[in-house]
């Protein structure tokens, strides 16, 4: 059964009780904020945020910042200004009107970060590819500018208190619903990303990717198909006996289409076969008909070529 605010009241209020989130939850949402919160969804940007994370007492060996405490603390920096950021939280956890929002009194940010700041070269011939999955482009904080030339960060993703919202005006981060759905598929792919064996997560992308690149990208067998999926079997995924490739098509695909994904087949097989996996041979399946079931059990193999690179 479903609770409110009201009712999330911590057992124990002695000093040695620990803390928890219930604790920050205000005894009642008041109308105002109810309403006020409700302007917001994932995706808006926020200007003008100062951004930190936990860091070791002393010398922090990874970022490189001094913690005049011995113990762990929130990192700050004076040289560092203020950025803006996009909102990584669902939706429906920003609101307070109804759960699962009434039980959430923080939102998760993540810094943006604008294109001239990410490293000349490799790094940022990636990010505008969209290569990159920790970085996501978004429009400017700046809501009278229209162009792509911001990337949200998601390699910092930090609790705000859902007052930060209060007062401040909602800036769109997304041109269209596909760019805000597609937001939302990159943090459930970053948090729900499987463990997979190096093998497979590794060896057989890079296969993908040279195989379709040296064929032309542009040829009907691969235009025809949305993703290429993975399915283990026997052992688990971290040290799999067996696997097999699942095409996913858009439209059916004809027999010479086939055989020449089949190509594909016999060079993971071969490349498998090598470290003690055995690849059964690939399936075909409609998007419109691929059971719930092989799709809950198979994870994707990501690949810019395809059609859709950031499909779940």
């Amino acid at each position: 059964m479903d609770t409110d605010a009201t009712d999330a009241t911590p057992e124990g209020d002695g000093e040695d009780a620990p803390w928890t989130v219930f604790e920050s939850l205000p005894g009642d949402w008041s109308p105002t904020h109810a309403s006020e919160l409700e302007r917001w969804k994932q995706g808006h940007l926020i200007a003008d945020l100062p951004m930190t994370w936990l860091m070791p007492g002393g010398a922090d060996a990874i970022t490189r910042i001094d913690n005049p405490q011995e113990i762990v603390a929130p990192a700050t920096r004076s040289d560092v200004a203020c950025v803006a950021a996009i909102i990584c939280s669902q939706t429906c956890d920003v609101g307070a009107k109804t759960t699962p929002g009434i039980q959430h009194p923080y939102v998760l940010v993540a810094p943006l970060v604008h294109v001239s700041l990410i490293p000349a070269g490799e790094t940022r011939n990636l990010a505008k590819e969209g290569k990159l999955g920790f970085l996501f482009p978004t429009l400017s904080p700046d809501a009278d500018r229209t162009d792509y030339s911001w990337y949200a960060d998601l390699r910092l993703i930090v609790p705000v208190s859902k007052a930060v919202l209060l007062g401040r005006e909602p800036i769109e981060g997304m041109a269209t619903e596909a760019d805000s759905l597609s937001f939302g598929e990159t943090l459930a792919q970053k948090f729900r990303r499987p463990a997979l064996s190096e093998n497979l997560s590794g060896k057989i992308p890079d296969a993908l990717r040279r195989f379709i690149k040296d064929r032309g990208r542009n040829k009907r067998a691969f235009t025809k198909v949305e993703q290429v999926r993975l399915s283990v079997f026997e052992r688990d995924r971290l040290l799999p006996a067996r696997a097999q490739l699942i095409i996913i098509m858009d439209t059916e695909l004809s027999s010479d289409e086939k055989e020449l994904w089949q190509l594909l087949e016999t060079e993971t097989s071969m490349m498998m076969g090598a470290v003690g996996i055995s690849m059964m041979p690939m399936t075909f399946v409609l998007a419109t008909e691929i059971r719930a079931i092989l799709y809950r059990q198979s994870v994707p193999l990501w690949c810019d070529l395809l059609r859709f690179p950031r499909y779940p």
